[in-house]
């Protein structure tokens, strides 16, 4: 069979929806490609083209092909052309007149109504029933897929169906052998499957879809002239019934009469109603069984116009039918038959079956019990779990479909549980295993930054050596406690591993020889280095040399062993972790579950990058602020930036417009992460500025392109509280707001439109706003970017192992000073199994207040420092300032996004006792209840 329906594969996640909607049990074929994702593509031998998988599939991987691109090129090639245009266009094309007359222009001779080949169709109908032809039972068959299902699968249903041509094939013949057309013939049709119907029947040389030519026509930027063209055959004789549309059956009831009985079918359910026909004995069937495909009258299909309203459609449709029960009688109608008669010879409409050698595979219940072993599915429980995620519907059915050769155990989602809970297991007996490595090895072991040098973990005997407690190693340039004042062998000097004597500096100064080996690691996603230590002070006082020697060799090797297994340890939970997230993220029997961990992923990614909003900023001011440049999707990046907002948007109820010029290149080469950023500042600012139920527009548009350098212009629009000319200077300058009162009321650092200035100018650009007070505002920038070429992206989500922290903290209570209750919620759900009880405030005023209330009530507070009504330190300074002993011992800990040293010593001056930065370091968190729980009970 032609190819009509085909995959896009690099769309394709192996969600199974075209496998599971699907009508026919092989025309789906899942497989793993070479990176050994899973995959489902098309058997056209198999595929009917009912189109259903088209609009099942979420993901746009699933495509038709028509005739409409070699249309429009032999009209403008001169290839002398007549078109038919399905009844639907009146539904799908409401300007269609205006389309015919941009087509008259284009070249096209006549254009004809296939509701005249309706007309037809019903004629030929009644007088085959009236000559007593064929079947009593009679299957119409105005659609293709129903014919091609026919053909390829129930050959026992041949025999049913009704040997008179479709509507559109009975126009092509009376074009040809009554009006004496010589032109090629196209259809315009919102039927897919028709370029099957046209290949056979050779009546028409071209399927032209109502979506195919609306899309090239869009394309090629044409606008329909003012004049209208209309069908080229008179409306009074030939075509005058069919204002009667909902296919035969309504039809053959109005000139048969009610007593012969006619049934009907439509929509992607006619498959199984075909199924049950075929099931049925012949006295229940009825005299005429008519069926689509497609719904409503093929006015609803893969190739029509999506998103119209079916009430309108049937409206229309019944209006036209009692319309032609009005305006005609049935006298009228025999004249006109009785014209067909005497004009049209009968059999010249009919046509005939072909089946088609479908030989299936013979598939005996050992190849299903093999099937159910590759599934791990070796029970009977475990073969009836029917979770329907594979596409399959029943998991015999799934079995069956392995042993056809059309789909793979691995899409068996029982078989993916089963396997992650194995690797689940299997990673915590590892990780396990590494805490006990770290935790009671002898020697020294440190984590370092590969590209910052800094000391991201220790172990115990690390910290037991260097003297001055966790925390004040943490953080500190590599080199500053190890090697001072010597190249690093493996970052300066290029070595993989590096085995050497080296110098510690302590805490208290001093300076010890230390046995040292470094190896490259990853950790958590990023180059680093582990360092393994021990003291070797004692050998150097050992007198004999030989035997310091033997001493210091042995336990070089000792450590070189340890190094190696350390890095297996630590790589095994760390591979295991990811690849649980990779499977969920794959996990098609939950896409919501997907969805939502893929747009936390992205979300959290640009999170942290507006958390580094001062230190950008500071890198602006002394010149070391980069971009960096790269291939990105541009309209993936914007969908990225306004999902970041999406949740306060819908707190406030807030109307949001998106519009992107389809000129504008599909992707572009810059630096995605600052664009990103610029557009996030915009819309977080118009977010907050804006009233609940108002609404923000984002427009972007190409301004111009030369030499694949685009000038793109965006702009975030509100319907806000708008702002002053007086305020508009000071917008753009860093550390400052539109006025002093903003601050308290609306948040924010003031950095963010200095920042986006700043990156804009860098990609040559420049940004500005227009606004009036009380009638939002608008801002807008342009950058030019080159058109970007194609990339492969491979992203993973990590996730820390679990902490047994279950009940640790019962009994204690703390008061959590927030004002974003998401990130009230965060601590809350953290914290949670750990039995403590938390009361929060939103702000901290109120803060105070609760405290005052019972001051003797709370063990620990949490202080947010950027606060709405009163921020952390001036709470931190009230409350320590009550009249209650309480308020001067119990620890006040700033738990803020403020982490630059500053703001640590502002803290302990505002008289906090301790500071924890955000994102949370959940470990860091309990590490410090643990420590003030314990100093207080003390």
């Amino acid at each position: 069979m032609k190819e009509i329906v085909r995959t896009k594969p690099e769309l394709c996640t192996g969600c199974n929806r075209c496998v599971r909607e699907c009508p026919m049990e092989t025309a789906n074929i899942t497989y793993r490609d070479e990176e050994g994702s899973i995959k489902v593509k098309v058997d056209c031998e198999k595929c009917i083209a009912c189109g259903l998988c088209i609009t099942a599939c979420k993901h746009g991987a699933r495509e038709y092909l028509d005739d409409t691109d070699r249309f429009l090129e032999d009209l403008a090639a001169g290839v002398p052309i007549s078109l038919i245009a399905a009844p639907s266009i009146r539904t799908n094309i409401p300007d269609y007149k205006h389309l015919f007359a941009h087509l008259k222009n284009s070249g096209v001779n006549k254009i004809y109504d296939a509701g005249l080949g309706a007309d037809i169709c019903v004629w030929a109908h009644v007088r085959y029933i009236e000559q007593g032809g064929g079947n009593p039972h009679m299957i119409t068959q105005p659609c293709p897929a129903i014919v091609a299902y026919c053909e390829k699968y129930r050959h026992d249903l041949l025999k049913n169906l009704s040997p008179v041509h479709s509507p559109t094939a009975c126009v092509a013949i009376y074009m040809r052998d009554y009006r004496g057309v010589t032109d090629e013939i196209a259809a315009l049709t919102p039927c897919i499957a028709k370029t099957g119907e046209f290949a056979g029947t050779q009546l028409t040389a071209y399927n032209v879809t109502f979506t195919g030519l609306l899309e090239r026509l869009k394309e090629k930027g044409v606008e329909f002239p003012e004049e209208e063209a209309g069908f080229d055959h008179s409306e009074s004789g030939l075509g005058s019934m069919f204002p009667m549309p909902g296919g035969l059956k309504e039809n053959i009831e109005y000139f048969m009469g009610m007593d012969y009985r006619v049934s009907k079918a439509e929509g992607y359910s006619v498959y199984e109603a075909l199924d049950e026909y075929a099931a049925s004995p012949e006295e229940v069937l009825p005299g005429l069984f008519d069926v689509l495909s497609c719904a409503k009258g093929c006015n609803v299909g893969p190739a029509s116009i999506s998103g119209r309203n079916t009430f309108e459609i049937d409206k229309t449709m019944d209006d036209n039918r009692k319309s032609a029960v009005r305006d005609h009688s049935r006298e009228y109608y025999k004249s006109v038959y009785q014209t067909y008669d005497d004009a049209f010879e009968l059999s010249r409409f009919m046509r005939e079956y072909h089946p088609e050698d479908m030989q299936p595979m013979d598939i005996t219940e050992e190849d299903i019990r093999s099937a159910f072993s590759l599934m791990d599915k070796d029970d009977e429980a475990k073969q009836t779990v029917d979770c329907d995620a594979c596409g399959s519907g029943t998991c015999y059915k799934m079995a069956r479909k392995i042993a056809l050769g059309v789909n793979i155990p691995e899409n068996c989602m029982f078989e993916i549980v089963e396997k992650v809970k194995r690797e689940h297991t299997a990673s915590l007996n590892s990780l396990e295993q590494f805490e006990t490595i770290w935790n009671r090895v002898e020697s020294g072991t440190v984590i370092i930054d590969a590209e910052t040098q800094e000391i991201l973990n220790v172990n115990p005997s690390a910290v037991n050596l260097y003297g001055g407690g966790e925390s004040s190693m943490l953080h500190k340039q590599c080199n500053n406690v190890f090697c001072p004042a010597q190249e690093c062998p493996i970052l300066k000097l290029n070595q993989e591993i590096d085995r050497s004597e080296r110098k510690f500096i302590k805490a208290d100064g001093t300076v010890i020889p230390i046995l040292k080996s470094v190896a490259r690691i990853q950790y958590n996603g990023r180059p680093a280095l582990l360092e393994s230590f021990i003291d070797i002070s004692y050998i150097k006082e050992v007198e004999e040399q030989g035997r310091m020697l033997a001493v210091a060799e042995h336990a070089s090797h000792a450590k070189s062993a340890f190094l190696a297994n350390m890095s297996h340890e630590m790589r095994t939970p760390m591979n295991a972790i990811i690849g649980m997230t990779n499977l969920g993220l794959a996990a098609d029997s939950d896409e919501r579950m997907k969805y939502c961990l893929t747009k936390i992923g992205e979300a959290s990614k640009h999170l942290l990058g507006v958390i580094n909003d001062v230190l950008d900023m500071s890198k602006i001011e002394s010149g070391k602020f980069e971009l960096s440049p790269t291939d990105f999707d541009f309209r993936a990046m914007v969908q990225q930036a306004l999902s970041i907002n999406s949740v306060r948007m819908g707190e406030k109820r807030q109307n949001l417009k998106l519009s992107i010029d389809d000129a504008v290149p599909e992707r572009l080469y810059g630096d995605e992460q600052r664009l990103a950023q610029v557009i996030t500042n915009l819309l977080s600012n118009a977010v907050k500025f804006t009233p609940e139920e108002g609404s923000i527009c984002v427009t972007i548009r190409l301004v111009r392109e030369e030499d694949g350098l685009c000038t793109i212009q965006a702009e975030v629009a509100d319907t806000g509280i708008g702002i002053s000319p007086e305020q508009q200077e000071k917008l753009f300058v860093s550390f400052q707001q539109a006025e002093s009162s903003m601050t308290r009321k609306y948040g924010g650092t003031g950095l963010g439109l200095s920042i986006s200035k700043n990156i804009i100018e860098m990609m040559g650009g420049s940004i500005w706003v227009k606004s009036e007070i009380g009638k939002g505002a608008a801002f807008s920038f342009d950058v030019d970017l080159q058109r970007g070429g194609e990339f492969d992206a491979d992203e993973q989500l990590e996730e820390d192992a679990p902490l047994d922290i279950e009940g640790i903290f019962t009994g204690n209570r703390i008061l959590l000073a927030e004002d974003v209750e998401i990130n009230r919620e965060i601590v809350l759900a953290l914290l949670e199994p750990t039995g403590i009880r938390i009361d929060c405030a939103a702000n901290g005023k109120e803060a105070v207040s609760i405290f005052a209330s019972a001051p003797e009530k709370y063990d620990l507070i949490f202080m947010d420092i950027q606060m709405p009504e009163m921020d952390g330190f001036e709470a931190t300074r009230n409350i320590r300032a009550l009249d209650a002993h309480a308020a001067g011992t119990v620890p006040i800990i700033a738990m803020t996004a403020n982490i630059f040293k500053e703001d640590v010593e502002r803290s302990i001056e505002s008289g906090m006792n301790g500071h924890i930065g955000k994102p949370l370091d959940f470990s860091e968190v309990v590490s410090t209840l643990r420590k003030w729980f314990g100093s207080r009970g003390a």
